[in-house]
């Protein structure tokens, strides 16, 4: 009898911590958030940084030469930014980069694209689709979009790939003669030699017009 006094107390007390214990995880949990100095609860969660601030770390990696770190900063930047980015002629313009230094050439021609579309004064944009579109053969709107980026501003210090105008100037020259506008890129090389000349209607004018383009490239702009 007395084995089974104590047998009913044990399962008693069971029962009863077994009802305690459901009683507890039944009640209403609270979140608690830390608060300002006003005593105004706070997020516990800071918010993401603005999308300058990966666009800023992307070309910090894209001008090391890490190109692989830069296209995971803007991953990061289209995952945080989900709603922003798509709108946002900076990211466009930086993916169009990366993706012409890795020769994926459609797809920067539609990442530049993208990005003059949202800010038709953006220029280092423009430099890069007048640079993917000769690269592509498409002479005629490499001129239109050279040219663009020529009247947009009389500096251009983008902070990559040691650029200036006088690229775009050389490039133009190019498009010029490659799409058989030997006039004009004559016009365009004398913006750095004026004493140079050609016979335009010699057989060999397009060849002396690029050759020399290679000669200013490597004595003023790249020596």
């Amino acid at each position: 009898m007395g084995n089974m006094f104590r047998f009913t107390k044990i399962l008693l007390g069971a029962t009863l911590l077994l009802l305690w214990l459901f009683m507890l995880g039944c009640e209403p949990r609270t979140t608690h958030f830390s608060s300002g100095s006003d005593g105004t609860p706070t997020d516990p969660t800071p918010p993401p940084p603005p999308p300058i601030t990966y666009i800023n770390e992307a070309w910090t990696a894209y001008n090391s030469g890490d190109f692989s770190q830069t296209a995971t900063v803007l991953s990061d930047l289209r995952y945080t930014h989900f709603t922003i980015y798509q709108n946002y002629a900076p990211y466009w313009n930086i993916s169009g980069w990366l993706e012409a230094s890795t020769h994926n050439l459609t797809d920067a021609n539609e990442d530049f694209t993208e990005a003059v579309e949202l800010d038709s004064t953006y220029l280092d944009a423009f430099v890069g689709l007048a640079a993917v579109e000769l690269s592509q053969g498409l002479y005629a709107d490499c001129i239109t979009s050279a040219t663009t980026a020529l009247s947009l501003n009389t500096t251009y210090d983008p902070g990559h790939d040691d650029l200036t105008l006088a690229h775009v100037q050389l490039l133009l020259a190019q498009a010029y003669v490659y799409n058989a506008e030997l006039a004009s890129a004559l016009t365009q090389i004398q913006l750095f030699d004026p004493s140079f000349t050609v016979d335009l209607n010699h057989p060999e004018a397009a060849a002396d017009l690029l050759t020399k383009i290679a000669n200013i490239y490597d004595t003023t702009i790249s020596p």
